[in-house]
């Protein structure tokens, strides 16, 4: 077997007995804008929640120039379908996000995401690590309410560079990250990225071919730690009250994935 699924076995064990082959539709999500009869791919998300709250890149969203936001969910039981994006938050200081949209109907209720719960673990040098993301959609336009667009999920695999705790400098990265070696496409951003442990520790920020602060060919990405996810608040109801929840007591009260 090869390691990205390995690392990906071990994440999704952590949480799901035997996942079935489609279960990643459900859960590693892509995500687009409209603008117009336009379909712009922005980047990845994942589900954190069986009912529709996802985690990003900040800078994600931030690419949209007014289209509206959606994801595409995909399974057996329910096909295709594009979801609109009902509300964003994102991290004031870091490069993380926070979607939240509906879930889809079936003939017999609604159906949920497959989660993948986060983590606030700090990685370690030369560790391995992974990401899944779509870094190959091609924008298309939107017919007859359905997408024409075909992607594939993609994968990176590389090894933990190094780990800034706290920040890299304070012009680009001045929140808590981790570099690798890896190389992701632009359509990656967003995607979960976990340690060979199992563990979604991060969410991939911004990659470099041939890295100006190295200039000896490098690739490298850097990855933003997930650890203040846990601000970021959302309008969520847990007791029939309307009011903004932060990530962490939404962890709390275990409306989200999350271990420590």
């Amino acid at each position: 077997m090869q390691q990205h699924h390995l690392i990906l076995d071990r994440s999704l064990g952590r949480f799901h007995k035997a996942p079935e082959t489609d279960f990643l539709g459900a859960c590693i999500l892509p995500v687009f804008a409209i603008d117009g009869q336009a379909v712009n791919p922005l980047g990845t998300a994942f589900a954190i929640s069986t009912t529709g709250i996802l985690l990003t890149a900040a800078h994600v969203i931030e690419r949209n120039r007014g289209g509206e936001l959606f994801v595409l969910y995909e399974s057996k039981e329910v096909g295709s379908v594009r979801l609109p994006v009902e509300a964003f938050k994102s991290h004031p200081e870091a490069d993380i996000g926070v979607l939240k949209t509906g879930c889809p109907r079936t003939d017999t209720g609604n159906a949920g995401y497959n989660l993948l719960p986060f983590s606030s673990h700090l990685p370690e040098v030369g560790q391995e690590c992974a990401a899944w993301g779509y870094g190959t959609m091609d924008p298309t336009l939107l017919v007859n309410n359905h997408l024409g667009a075909r992607w594939s999920l993609d994968v990176t695999v590389g090894e933990v560079e190094v780990v800034y705790p706290r920040m890299r400098d304070v012009a680009v990265f001045s929140f808590p990250c981790f570099q690798t070696n890896q190389l992701l496409p632009g359509g990656m951003s967003g995607s979960p990225v976990a340690t060979g442990d199992g563990r979604v520790v991060g969410v991939a920020s911004k990659s470099f071919d041939d890295d100006p602060d190295y200039g000896d060919g490098s690739n490298t990405t850097h990855v933003t730690l997930l650890a203040r996810a846990l601000e970021i608040e959302l309008p969520m109801s847990l007791d029939g009250t309307p009011a903004y929840r932060t990530l962490g007591e939404l962890a709390e009260a275990a409306w989200v994935g999350f271990e420590d």
